[in-house]
């Protein structure tokens, strides 16, 4: 295995610390099946990528101001003229 295709692999308390939740947090999507994980044994681990693909997917872009003053001072011109 490459150096650039190794995955390091994470308790589900290293998780938890990593993603600012609480182990039981991480346990529940375990259980719900709402993260990837592996088992190795009876050891549960999460792998690095996993929760980089998961805070990636969770990312809310930044909101362009410009663009959403425009839009509000739009709808109130509407507002006004159906008034």
């Amino acid at each position: 295995m490459s150096a650039e295709t190794k995955t390091t692999l994470l308790t589900v308390e290293q998780t938890a610390e990593a993603l600012g939740v609480s182990p039981a947090t991480v346990r529940m999507w375990i259980w719900k099946r709402q993260i990837q994980y592996t088992k190795i044994s009876r050891a549960v681990r999460i792998s690095s990528r996993t929760i980089s693909d998961l805070i990636e997917r969770g990312t809310v872009p930044a909101l362009d101001r410009t663009r959403a003053r425009n839009k509000n001072v739009a709808e109130a011109n509407r507002r006004r003229g159906a008034a």
